[in-house]
């Protein structure tokens, strides 16, 4: 009985030394890693103790998006590569991080952040997986390159998403210049400025720029 006892005792001994030993390492090599303040430096510390609490400091001292990027990409914990992604805001870096990261809970939150057109566009007209194309035709506002992939694009599903992107710019178009001629209509009704009325029709006539308005009267007041 005495000899179990014992054993447990050791055994849990043991255990807790673990830990110290760890903790100690982790403290050391966060210390290393301040003393350098480097982008390797930090990078590696991630890289090494992804669990650790000084992660989230360690990122916050990154600077450098591609160094980010690497992260993101590379970090097989999911919380340490969202961390990194919330700190990256250059365009083309996200695409790089749609088209190389595997996890797509990374690559979701990439998207919301990606709204460059030109690089949406690029990534429409030349990435070969079409799951990407679609996904980046769904937030293209272009009609013009909207048309040219409805018509011309190999992929039946890339054309549709096209189409349908179509529809829903147009119905948005819509809306807006229906919301800028109902709040002209209830100006010209009101006896004194409205200032929460001005400031709406100063909205919506911002989105009523933002389409071919000629074309959108004709067919929404003739």
């Amino acid at each position: 009985m005495k000899n179990q006892l014992n054993i447990k005792n050791l055994s849990l001994l043991f255990f807790i030394a673990l830990i110290t030993i760890s903790c100690n390492t982790v403290e050391r090599d966060w210390e290393k890693a301040n003393e350098k303040n480097s982008i390797e430096s930090y990078t590696e510390f991630i890289s090494n103790h992804p669990e650790s609490e000084r992660v989230k400091e360690a990122i916050k001292n990154i600077d450098n998006q591609s160094a980010l990027a690497i992260i993101v990409i590379e970090n097989k914990n999911r919380n340490v590569s969202k961390l990194a992604l919330k700190k990256i805001n250059a365009q083309q870096i996200l695409a790089e991080i749609i088209l190389r990261c595997t996890d797509v809970s990374i690559t979701d939150l990439a998207w919301v952040k990606l709204n460059d057109q030109s690089i949406l566009m690029s990534l429409a007209d030349t990435v070969e997986a079409a799951r990407i194309r679609i996904r980046a035709v769904y937030k293209i506002t272009d009609e013009d390159f909207l048309l040219k992939r409805s018509k011309d694009d190999i992929s039946a599903t890339v054309r549709q998403a096209s189409v349908e992107q179509i529809k829903l710019e147009e119905k948005l178009s819509e809306v807006a210049i229906n919301s800028y001629y109902t709040d002209l209509r209830k100006l010209a009704f009101s006896r004194i400025t409205d200032k929460i009325l001005l400031d709406s029709i100063s909205k919506n006539y911002e989105e009523f720029n933002k389409v071919d308005s000629t074309h959108k009267c004709d067919k929404l007041f003739h």
